[in-house]
C-alpha cells in the first residue's frame, strides 16, 4: 500500500485468509499509512511424512519444519523486504517465543495458533478492524 492518497476514510483494508476455512477471512486490517504486508503461512503447503505434519518453512538451524505452534504469521511494515524477512524470521521462532521477539522489536504482528486462538503485538492492535468471531484471543 503506496501513495500519498490514502483512501477515506479508513484508510486501506487488508485481509488475512482464515487458518482453516477456505471461505473467510480471519482477520481484516486497516492502515492510514504506506506499508507493507506479509503473511507466512503452513495451512496450504503441508503433508504427512512419515506419520507426522511437515511443511516448507525450515528452520535453518535444525532442518526441520518450524512454527512450532502456528498456523500463520502476518508483518506489516514500511519496508517491504523487512516485512518479508521478518515474517519468515517470527514463523519460524514459533508460538512461545514470537510475541516477546515481536513485542521488544516493536513490530506490526498477527498471528494465528493451531489451538484456534490469535494474537498481536500491542502495535499492531491498533490496526485491527475485525477478526472471525469463531477465533479466540489469547
Amino acid at each position: 500500500m503506496l501513495g500519498a492518497a490514502v483512501p477515506k476514510p479508513d484508510g486501506w483494508a487488508v485481509g488475512i485468509e482464515h487458518p482453516w476455512r477456505t471461505d473467510a477471512l480471519g482477520a481484516a486490517l486497516r492502515f492510514g499509512s504506506p506499508a507493507a504486508v506479509c503473511t507466512s503461512s503452513v495451512r496450504r503447503n503441508r503433508w504427512q511424512h512419515e506419520g507426522r505434519w511437515v511443511h516448507h518453512l525450515i528452520d535453518p538451524v535444525t532442518h526441520e519444519p518450524g512454527g512450532s505452534g502456528l498456523i500463520s504469521v502476518t508483518v506489516a511494515h514500511r519496508v517491504p523486504t523487512w516485512a518479508e524477512v521478518w515474517n519468515k524470521v517470527l514463523m519460524l521462532r514459533g508460538a512461545d517465543q514470537l510475541e516477546r521477539l515481536a513485542t521488544a522489536l516493536r513490530l506490526n504482528v498477527w498471528w494465528f495458533r493451531d489451538d484456534g486462538s490469535w494474537g498481536a503485538t500491542p502495535a499492531a492492535r491498533e490496526h485491527i478492524a475485525w477478526i472471525h468471531p469463531e477465533l479466540s484471543v489469547r
